[in-house]
């Protein structure tokens, strides 16, 4: 009897045992990864090599979310006591950023699990094998070819033990399909032909006249000197005698690792500005890594070498006093979130040079929800930095290019980051010159080659379907858009893009310079650092006005809130429909209108191709409205801009 108790005794032990193992399983939770709708732009190739290395980045929660939401909208309410009284690097290490607890309690979870992991900025970036991270993750990896490549990804969503996950906002890189893309590399064309002499166009209407005599000049392309004569530049008034050039401001741009060396980018830059800027050298001059280190060859890839060339060029031709900073990395987002977090904590320094306080991005793609880069946006608004994006080029219901031209698709869309509350978003124009290369007109990008009857490339624009509202824009909040989220924007309650306009149809370009080669490329890529330039002088100017470094910050709010002072001061140029009809132009054809082309479109005839100009993807615009989803509120008329901006 004793022994059989005794064996009823452990048999009991045995099952309270595994009872308790069973019951106290540490619980997970999934993750924010958008590696599943990511991997849907390829098709399944196989299986993943199980010992092939993978790096993956976790986004840290911010801290004190409302209070940060609360304090973002007071700093650029002009009825609040905190308007423009930016956020401090304390303020934002003690409040909102993650704590360099939380950051080690993540780090260490995966080293101890037998991964790679390092704390970069507020995020914690992990590597390992695919088996490794697939245990860990509690995830399968799949192989994917996509655009005649292979890449890897997961059609799973991570997860974690709740303890860890309750830090983590997000990650990303659980595949390796390219998440945003640069938009420059596909319009480039050949600058081999000389510019050709001007053919003058007569204006056929009766209620507006042009100062000047419009020409077809600027479809050979504008230089780094013509460039800076239609955007006046020495027309700039000194703020108590000193040149406005941007001088002591510091333009970040963040690309991708270029095909081209940061050697081989300056002494482009230098070809491109010979005789008209200054030169690109170490003292104005800097190529970091994602990390902010000098460039070495880790800053070299495989990306577009037309993207950086462009984007330097084109800011240091509007800018030609200011220093550049050249972020270079794999992964768009990750670069521009630790950019932001080396300006706030060091107080906009970076690669040594200071008052660093507008980015220039000429990336994105088709947004979706719950992005991680949200935070990092915020926090550096919130900062006194502008971050500007390209609105993107492929019209309202495009894809990204293949090959020339933008492929029509069933689903609109507007571009990420550019729609977020917390960027502004730079779209593009046609820009038409005299003889001299002075201003006379310009209207939204947008291109058909009516040869072959196709839509080429133009402005992304249209109401955000998950960000927003911008409180800025209740000035435009009963117009239509008639893009992506097709409607009255007060309707959807959200943000609407694009905000401003620059220069950026490729067909009327800027003849850069990359890899040695002339070559005329544009689009809001063009757009985007060129209004950055602007904002560097609009910056010292009100450094100067103020008597100390006095930013803009975030450049929208202070397009839209301050709008009929731009109007009444010329600082905008209103992109309406004056151009209707010009001499050697023909107006769009009655099927033309049944697909949407707007009145002032037309069509000329150049380098053997029937261009149509002014033409919004596949949807038309209203060309009623001040604001309209291909023109934003208008483009800058640079002088007078930065001679307002700097009182405001």
């Amino acid at each position: 009897m004793r022994r059989l108790n005794q064996l009823s005794v452990l048999l009991l032990m045995c099952i309270s045992s595994s009872f308790v193992t069973a019951t106290t399983v540490t619980p997970r939770v999934a993750l924010q990864s958008l590696a599943p709708v990511i991997v849907n732009k390829g098709t399944l190739a196989g299986e993943v090599d199980p010992n092939e290395k993978i790096t993956f980045t976790l986004w840290l929660k911010f801290r004190n979310k409302a209070k940060m939401d609360q304090l973002a909208r007071d700093i650029y309410d002009r009825h609040s006591p905190r308007y423009h009284q930016f956020m401090t690097k304390d303020e934002y290490q003690t409040l909102f950023a993650p704590t360099p607890d939380t950051k080690k309690s993540v780090q260490h979870y995966f080293l101890n699990n037998g991964l790679h992991a390092v704390i970069v900025a507020n995020m914690v970036k992990v590597s390992g094998t695919v088996r490794q991270v697939g245990q860990v993750l509690q995830i399968k990896f799949n192989r994917y070819r996509y655009k005649d490549k292979f890449y890897y990804g997961t059609i799973s969503q991570p997860s974690l033990p709740v303890a860890i996950a309750e830090s983590i906002h997000s990650i990303t890189g659980l595949t390796n399909i390219p998440r945003f893309h640069a938009f420059a590399s596909e319009h480039a064309r050949s600058a081999q032909l000389p510019p050709q002499p001007p053919h003058e166009f007569t204006f056929k209407w009766n209620t507006w006249g042009p100062l000047t005599t419009a020409t077809d000049n600027s479809l050979s392309g504008f230089s780094a000197s013509t460039l800076q004569t239609v955007y006046q530049l020495s027309s700039i008034a000194p703020i108590y005698g000193r040149k406005i050039d941007g001088s002591g401001q510091t333009i970040v741009i963040v690309d991708d690792v270029s095909v081209n060396s940061p050697s081989q980018i300056i002494n482009d830059a230098n070809q491109y500005g010979s005789g008209v800027l200054p030169a690109l050298t170490s003292a104005n001059f800097a190529a970091i890594d994602a990390n902010g280190n000098p460039c070495t060859t880790q800053c070299t890839g495989s990306g577009s070498g037309t993207e950086t060339g462009l984007d330097v060029e084109s800011a240091h031709t509007l800018a030609p006093g200011a220093n550049i900073v050249l972020a270079l990395g794999d992964t768009f987002d990750d670069t521009l979130a630790n950019v932001i977090d080396i300006l706030i904590n060091n107080n906009h320094v970076i690669a040594g040079f200071s008052n660093a306080h507008v980015i220039s991005n000429s990336w994105g793609d088709s947004e979706t929800a719950n992005e991680s880069l949200e935070s990092s946006l915020q926090s550096a608004v919130m900062n006194g930095i502008s971050v500007n994006f390209s609105s993107g080029d492929c019209g309202d219901r495009t894809s990204a290019p293949i090959g020339d031209k933008c492929q029509i698709t069933s689903s609109a869309s507007v571009i990420y980051p550019a729609s977020s509350t917390y960027a502004t978003a730079i779209g593009a124009t046609s820009l038409f010159v005299d003889a001299n290369w002075h201003y006379v007109f310009e209207l939204g990008w947008g291109n058909y080659f009516s040869n072959n009857a196709n839509f080429h490339a133009g402005v992304t624009g249209g109401i955000s379907k998950y960000y927003g509202p911008a409180s800025w824009q209740s000035i435009i909040n009963n117009f239509n858009a008639v893009g992506y989220n097709n409607g009255t924007i007060a309707s959807y309650n959200k943000r609407a893009t694009p905000d401003v306009e620059m220069l950026g149809d490729p067909q009327t370009g800027l003849r850069i310079v990359v890899g040695g080669t002339a070559l005329v490329d544009g689009g809001t890529s063009l757009a985007c650092p060129l209004f950055t330039a602007v904002l560097a002088l609009s910056n010292q100017a009100r450094a100067i006005f103020a008597g100390g470094e006095n930013p803009i910050g975030h450049a929208a709010p202070m397009l839209y809130n301050n709008y009929n002072a731009l109007v009444a001061n010329k600082a905008l140029n209103l992109i309406t429909a004056p151009h209707i009809i010009i001499s050697g132009a023909t107006k769009p054809t009655a099927p033309q209108i049944a697909a949407g082309a707007p009145l002032s479109a037309f069509t000329l005839y150049h380098n053997l191709v029937y261009i149509t100009f002014g033409w919004d993807s596949t949807l038309g615009v209203i060309e009623s409205q001040y604001w309209n989803d291909q023109t934003g509120l208008g483009s800058l008329a640079v002088p007078n801009f930065i001679a307002l901006a700097a009182r405001l």
